[in-house]
């Protein structure tokens, strides 16, 4: 199955997710910084580079983040 990247905005709220997953039986895993940029590299380089994206819809993703 995929994965799901949350990106909590406090220790606290990490540990409270961490915590509700474990009680689930769900597996989590928190990645150092490190490991979080060596993946997205990784998922960069699978990307599919030969199709193009409108920027609109570029800078429309940007304005949400």
């Amino acid at each position: 199955m995929g994965a799901i990247l949350i990106s909590p905005q406090s220790i606290e709220e990490q540990q409270l997710l961490l915590d509700l997953l474990k009680r689930m039986g769900i597996s989590a895993r928190v990645l150092s910084e490190e490991e979080e940029e060596k993946a997205l590299g990784l998922l960069m380089q699978e990307a599919d580079v030969q199709d193009k994206v409108p920027r609109d819809e570029i800078m429309q993703k940007l304005r949400r983040a």
